[in-house]
């Protein structure tokens, strides 16, 4: 697994492949912040848009900060070295920062075993 540590404490970002669970030929690669709080996975929306994956709806969602904001909202493919899996998505504006739930305990498990707990 590609993981490489930030100089920031606490952050790692992973690669991860976006398919298009309607055409899961059609794929996206970027990098990501692993966030071990978030309730779901933020994606700039263009590269979503870019493997034909379109928002299903807007949602209003509150940040830490207690910001609202409202954004596009699918699902889509995440794969993380071999682990694959289907998850929500929201589609990420210009002025946001990606980052990957993780959530699923089998990608859990993957931390744990380059040494990091989430």
């Amino acid at each position: 697994m590609e993981v490489r540590s930030v100089r920031r404490v606490g952050s790692v970002k992973v690669k991860v492949t976006l398919r298009n669970s309607e055409e899961p030929d059609r794929k996206g690669e970027l990098e990501m912040v692993v966030d071990t709080g978030a309730i779901y996975s933020l994606v700039p929306g263009h590269i979503l848009e870019n493997i034909g994956i379109r928002a299903l709806e807007r949602r209003v969602f509150t940040l830490a900060n207690g910001e609202r904001i409202e954004r596009g909202f699918g699902g889509a493919i995440f794969e993380v070295e071999e682990r694959r899996g289907h998850a929500p998505v929201v589609f990420g504006e210009k002025e946001d920062n990606s980052a990957l739930r993780w959530k699923m305990l089998a990608w859990r498990n993957s931390l744990r075993s380059v040494g990091i707990r989430g």
